[in-house]
């Protein structure tokens, strides 16, 4: 499991080397989003899933989670969280209302703007882009394309934010720790069982005209 002293040990590599923004080479790396969550506990001084509970999860109805930890005790903030799929659900829908739930920001909308930006392409032979802590990419609807924010976890699991559909797609799987493979068979399922429907009014089974 990656730790503080991964993501201390990351700029000191032979072949580190900053462009002219200041950016070090784009590598999707655990330990960052961990050490985010070490920053934010010295920021605040308080636990990192507690602010999390009561910022968020409370806000939002969410009364079931679980954060692991990691082998000297830190909240671990770069995945293993627990939550049902309902619950990534409500939790995209955020994503989608950026930060707004009714009348209550919930997060901020300056920080939904700067994460649903592009700052770097991700796999450029996927078109696969990163804002911060999201990705982005197109999908096939098989009546042409739409652009998707999503979250994506080990396993498969993924939280597909539909803007220009104004919908949420929560993808739940088990296929741990298969590589880029099991985020492929994701992109495949949405794209083949889900996205006909949503986006061009017919069976993704038959082809045909979906029910009224």
């Amino acid at each position: 499991m990656f730790g503080p002293r991964t993501a201390v040990d990351l700029p000191v590599r032979d072949d580190y080397r900053r462009d002219g923004a200041g950016r070090g080479p784009w590598a999707y790396c655990t330990a960052g989003t961990f050490l985010l969550g070490q920053i934010l506990e010295r920021a605040t001084g308080a636990p990192v899933d507690r602010l999390i509970a009561e910022h968020v999860f409370a806000p939002l109805g969410i009364t079931r989670w679980r954060f692991a930890r990691s082998p000297s005790g830190e909240v671990q903030t770069g995945g293993q969280l627990r939550l049902r799929p309902r619950d990534l659900a409500t939790l995209g829908w955020l994503v989608r209302k950026r930060g707004r739930v009714g009348d209550r920001q919930i997060v901020s909308a300056a920080f939904m703007e700067a994460a649903l930006t592009v700052h770097r392409t991700a796999f450029a032979d996927q078109r696969q882009d990163y804002g911060y802590l999201f990705w982005r990419r197109p999908l096939s609807t098989g009546c042409g394309e739409t652009t998707a924010w999503f979250m994506s976890g080990n396993g498969g699991n993924a939280v597909f934010v539909l803007d220009e559909l104004d919908a949420v797609v929560v993808v739940a799987r088990t296929h741990y720790n298969r590589g880029r493979a099991m985020h492929d068979q994701t992109k495949s399922l949405v794209e083949r069982h889900v996205l006909p429907s949503l986006a061009c009014g017919r069976s993704p089974v038959t082809g045909r005209g979906a029910a009224p």
